[in-house]
């Protein structure tokens, strides 16, 4: 079947429910959440042995939970293998 014609005009289906769409919903509001302040950081001397001190804990913590997370999956494995 060829075109009748009438040039570039789409077929759109009838709207056989209600009017028309509608204004679409708002999109929700974002709610921004209040920024937390910051803890004032120590000074002087005793703030320097502090920061020294809580670097070298994130170090010894950061091995330390992965060492026991690698031995916890190796005793998992050789129980699961030989028993």
């Amino acid at each position: 079947m060829g075109s009748s014609g009438k040039g570039g005009t789409r077929l759109v289906a009838d709207r056989r429910y209600g009017g028309g769409a509608g204004k679409p919903p708002p999109p929700p509001r974002q709610r921004k959440r209040a920024a937390r302040p910051r803890r004032p950081r120590r000074g002087g001397i005793l703030g320097f042995f502090a920061g020294i001190l809580a670097f070298f804990w994130r170090v010894i913590w950061g091995v330390a939970w992965r060492v026991g997370a690698v031995l916890g999956v190796a005793v998992g494995l050789a129980t699961w293998y030989f028993y």
